[in-house]
């Protein structure tokens, strides 16, 4: 198979983001030697293994248009013009797009321990600067241009970056990003994709409701239902394709040869991480060991609203009822963000309510989400697997 076809069928590593991963890695490894430089750090200390460490924050944020300035002047002698027509911007006008960094510092002990190596992607987000349904495709004179997008990355570092700095160190931390960096840029990728298609309602899908859940339904007493939110942001199809690029971007950075070294990666890689915990979801077991911290009773609060004639909200008073009153939360979120959004004049497909033996039977909606995710984890799998076929035939 060419590579071209069989980019093609991965669906999700898009050709036109690969110089600007180059180009926001690379800035993101100069604001951090910025942060470094300025030396304003907010320091506290933590507790680890029986020790006190400090451990060191710092954070900056360049502008768009100071990002834009920076790859003109680096990659374009300063040509503005020479930049808005080159193939690189035509492909992905991406213009004056805001870059947000927060740098952690923490000891060598500890981030050799608990971070695990360079395995594990950085903490990243892709936001759009403003209300999301303003976004549009706009113009630079003659120019199409794609604007308003904004990059948060949470970029930690042993101390030793800082103590003993060579061009090693940001050798790494450059390749370290780049898998970060490449995941959401794919998301900004997709949203431009769809504003060149002409869809109308960006920000606005059934995906893009379930993606709002995670952030509005944790509860922090109840770590198995956070834990099933975390399953639904996984199985998204945006955070799929995201993920391939991720695992490319991540081959591509160690400079896989074979087979061998290709599998390597995907069984440490995060995505591959990610794909077991959608596979091995199981409704019923998920329910058995259910954990909730449930409130207890306190008679004398209940006589006193007694006294008052008052009635408080009914508590869960097991795991059982705690599941349907999260349920019944997760319906009336989603019925009230659609009416909402179709009050403001925009049209998206319309999410039906949970089924009303869904909520009284957990595990009629649990199963439904089993199966939900099991599909997704089959098709993220294809995917990475032909990631590391593509890996490999580059190579050769």
């Amino acid at each position: 198979m060419k590579k071209k076809q069989l980019i093609n069928e991965i669906m999700g590593v898009p050709k036109a983001i690969e110089p600007w991963v180059n180009f926001m890695s690379s800035i993101t490894v100069i604001v951090v030697d910025d942060i470094i430089k300025g030396d304003q750090w907010e320091t506290k200390e933590i507790e680890w293994n029986g020790e006190t460490y400090p451990i060191h924050k710092g954070e900056a944020e360049l502008s768009g248009k100071g990002f834009t300035e920076d790859v003109v002047n680096a990659m374009y002698d300063g040509d503005t013009k020479a930049f808005l027509k080159s193939k690189e911007f035509q492909e992905f006008p991406l213009y004056n797009p805001k870059l947000t960094v927060m740098l952690l510092v923490l000891p060598d002990e500890i981030y050799d321990e608990e971070r695990g190596g360079d395995e594990n992607r950085m903490e990243a987000t892709h936001s759009y600067v403003g209300d999301v349904s303003q976004v549009k495709m706009g113009r630079l004179g003659k120019v199409s241009i794609f604007s308003k997008n904004s990059f948060l990355f949470k970029v930690i570092i042993p101390a030793s970056y800082i103590s003993n700095r060579t061009d090693k160190h940001q050798d790494r931390l450059f390749n370290e990003l780049v898998p970060t960096v490449s995941h959401e840029l794919t998301h900004s990728y997709q949203t431009y994709m769809q504003l060149l298609g002409g869809k109308e309602t960006i920000g606005y899908g059934r995906e893009t409701v379930l993606n709002m859940l995670p952030q509005n339904l944790k509860f922090g007493e109840t770590p198995s239902w956070n834990y099933f939110l975390h399953l639904v942001y996984l199985s998204l199809s945006f955070e799929v394709n995201a993920r391939v690029t991720e695992l490319y971007y991540a081959m591509k950075r160690k400079g896989v040869k074979s087979n061998d070294e290709a599998l390597k990666v995907l069984m440490a890689s995060d995505p591959w991480d990610d794909y077991k915990q959608l596979k091995d979801f199981n409704a019923e077991k998920f329910i058995k060991e259910f954990d909730a911290d449930i409130p207890e009773i306190d008679p004398f609060h209940e006589m006193m609203m007694q006294l008052m004639g008052k009635k408080g909200p009914d508590m869960p008073k097991n795991n059982d009822e705690m599941m349907k009153m999260l349920i019944g939360k997760w319906d009336q979120l989603i019925q009230d963000a659609q009416k909402q959004i179709k009050s403001i004049g925009i049209d998206i497909p319309f999410m039906d309510n949970v089924p009303q033996k869904a909520k009284e039977n957990p595990l009629e909606f649990f199963k439904f989400f089993e199966k939900r995710f099991h599909k997704k984890a089959e098709g993220l799998k294809r995917k990475l697997a032909k990631v590391v076929s593509y890996a490999v035939q580059g190579e050769e």
